[in-house]
């Protein structure tokens, strides 16, 4: 077990977004991963699960990952 004092903290989550189909779960997600990402009429939907990975740096220079 580490000492308290030389842990350094582990910045992950996960967010896990669910609903009918159809309801615009992808084109959500692709909107939180690209803030420029154009919303299409008609995104394909998907069948099952997909994961999605996003990585970014915080406001204090640390990195953050899903």
């Amino acid at each position: 077990m580490q000492h308290p004092v030389e842990t350094e903290p582990f910045y992950e989550a996960k967010f896990l977004i669910i609903g009918e189909g159809g309801a615009g779960k992808t084109s959500l997600a692709k909107k939180i991963a690209d803030e420029n990402y154009k919303l299409l009429p008609e995104e394909k939907s998907i069948q099952g699960i997909e994961v999605i990975r996003w990585y970014f740096t915080q406001p204090n220079g640390k990195d953050f990952r899903d």
